[in-house]
């Protein structure tokens, strides 16, 4: 369950990123495409486009990750 926290540079208009301590959305999908496990991200800020379907969570879903969802619960192990 990797953080999710932003999606893009684009929600942090005159923030250096890489003075933020959580890697873009966008990022961590492109490195875990390919994974064999189910993979959802959590930890979304409120303006991360991800809480909502649209063109962000189809990106999303074509690299075979999801967003967790409220009370959804996992096994581990």
């Amino acid at each position: 369950m990797p953080d999710g926290t932003f999606f893009s540079a684009d929600e942090l208009p005159n923030r250096d990123v890489s003075q933020i301590p959580h890697p873009l959305a966008a990022d961590t999908a492109e490195r875990l495409v390919g994974v064999e496990c189910d993979v959802r991200l959590i930890h979304l800020n409120h303006s991360n486009p991800l809480h909502r379907p649209g063109p962000e969570w189809d990106w999303l879903a074509a690299r075979g990750i999801g967003v967790g969802a409220f009370g959804e619960r996992w096994r581990l192990g």
